[in-house]
């Protein structure tokens, strides 16, 4: 459990943007059988550079995750970034929530993660989800920078133990 800032985004309030582009990134779901190892590596390789609270994810938790809740950033076949997002109720509303979204160290700063959310985002809207809300520790400035740029409205502080989706 940590300080976080409660973020919400209305995406119908957005103005219509092209996709993200990124030179060289595939983006792609996540397959358990072949991804699960890849995937908890470079999760437990981020989380531990970020401000957030200490977690980790094991493979065989890895292969739990619902393959359509997580998108992965690949380029020249290495994985470059993950973003797991999942759907929650709020106040009776259905919302989508982005629970984690990571790249790799030497990768930021080259709008992958910004692609990887867009992505998200898009299957969020076939759902018919509106509204999406980030938890973000309120050390990770980073973070915070990149949906405050996506236009997400801090709602509150709170306490808050990240979780993966079931």
């Amino acid at each position: 459990m940590g300080k976080h800032k409660d973020l919400e985004l209305d995406v119908l309030k957005l103005p219509l943007v092209e996709f993200v582009k990124v030179k060289g990134l595939q983006l792609r779901y996540f397959n358990k059988d072949q991804d699960a190892k890849a995937l908890a590596d470079l999760f437990n390789t981020i989380w531990k550079e970020s401000s957030g609270p200490e977690m980790t994810l094991s493979e065989a938790r890895a292969r739990e995750l619902p393959e359509n809740r997580v998108i992965l950033g690949e380029i020249d076949g290495q994985l470059v970034g993950f973003v797991i997002f999942d759907l929650l109720e709020e106040e009776g509303e259905k919302k989508g929530i982005f629970r984690f979204i990571g790249v790799r160290k030497e990768y930021r700063g080259r709008k992958i993660a910004s692609a990887m959310a867009f992505r998200a985002g898009e299957d969020l809207l076939r759902f018919g989800i509106t509204k999406v809300k980030s938890f973000i520790p309120e050390k990770n400035t980073e973070a915070l920078k990149l949906m405050n740029f996506f236009g997400f409205e801090k709602k509150k502080d709170l306490e808050y133990t990240p979780k993966l989706p079931s």
